[in-house]
């Protein structure tokens, strides 16, 4: 096992490759994920041109029976893309809980072999952070991680491609708050890197502690160390809330920027497109089908972010 500063390197590619290896022995549901999540993204994406052809078609011509099966179509897709995103979280989750059994169990036969020269310079609630809450947290690096990842790249891919098929130049006008978002998201990269590697050393050495004393709480008590003890915790417990602040301080202007730039994107699409139906370059159902693809447009670039 590492050191936590290794720990808290922001990228290892050998150990991306060696947690490769353990998804790599549940084949069959890591398959099936990734099946389910390109589905799901491709319905999610049909959606707005379903909607285009039922303004554009049926609507504005006002057939009522022309619309029906565009209607029912939406309806069908809309169901279709709930039951494949349930599909996709509970087979993500599966996949992730067998990678996790594999993992705990050799993480375990692993501290068994070690001397006890090692248990000497870790201590023992730092072992059961790792065990516990570290490798908890390898599972939502595979289910929120690699396959929101993926998923994110995906639709992100495909919804540019949607919008610069409804109209390139508003898809241009649009694209122009991407690198303020770049901008924003390595600051934010790089500002939530740290916390989070602060505050994983905080919780250690607040669990360490915390083992370690009621392990020992008969000599506490027999030396009537109680408020000295009492006031080291303190000490620990004091530093994993600052931690949590300063976690709470890089989230709060990263969202509400991010919203920001979204908000000034819609406007530019309102002003242009807008200006493009006016002047009969456009109808309005590219309009609103655009409209909605630049939602699912920024949705993967939040999740790209925290990711």
């Amino acid at each position: 096992m590492m050191d936590e500063d290794e720990a808290g390197k922001a990228y290892d590619g050998r150990l991306l490759r060696r947690f490769l290896g353990y998804v790599a022995r549940h084949k069959g549901p890591a398959a099936a994920t990734l099946a389910v999540t390109l589905v799901h993204i491709a319905v999610g994406v049909a959606s707005p041109f379903i909607l285009r052809e039922a303004l554009d078609g049926p609507i504005a011509a006002r057939d009522l029976a022309g619309l029906t099966p565009w209607a029912a179509a939406f309806f069908v897709l809309v169901g279709l893309n709930g039951l494949l995103e349930a599909g996709g979280h509970y087979l993500s989750n599966w996949a992730g809980q067998l990678v996790i059994f594999d993992l705990r169990a050799e993480v375990f036969a692993h501290l068994q072999k070690m001397p006890v020269s090692y248990y000497d310079r870790n201590p023992v609630g730092r072992l059961l952070t790792r065990v516990t809450g570290d490798v908890e947290n390898l599972s939502e690096l595979f289910t929120s991680g690699l396959v929101g990842l993926l998923s994110s790249v995906l639709l992100l891919a495909a919804a540019t491609a949607g919008m610069f098929y409804l109209d390139p130049a508003l898809a241009l006008v649009t694209l122009t708050v991407v690198p303020l978002l770049a901008t924003a998201t390595a600051l934010f990269r790089k500002h939530s890197r740290r916390t989070y590697s602060e505050s994983r050393k905080a919780v250690a050495a607040v669990t360490s502690y915390l083992s370690e004393s009621l392990g020992g709480l008969k000599t506490i008590q027999a030396f009537g160390q109680e408020d000295v003890c009492s006031g080291r915790f303190a000490e620990r417990t004091a530093k994993h809330l600052k931690t949590s602040y300063d976690s709470a301080y890089v989230f709060s202007f990263f969202w509400p920027g991010i919203e920001f730039l979204n908000t000034a994107a819609t406007g530019l699409i309102l002003w242009y497109g807008g200006g493009q139906i006016i002047a009969g370059h456009m109808s309005f159902g590219a309009f609103l089908a655009f409209w909605h693809l630049v939602r699912k447009f920024f949705e993967p670039i939040q999740d790209l972010a925290e990711k």
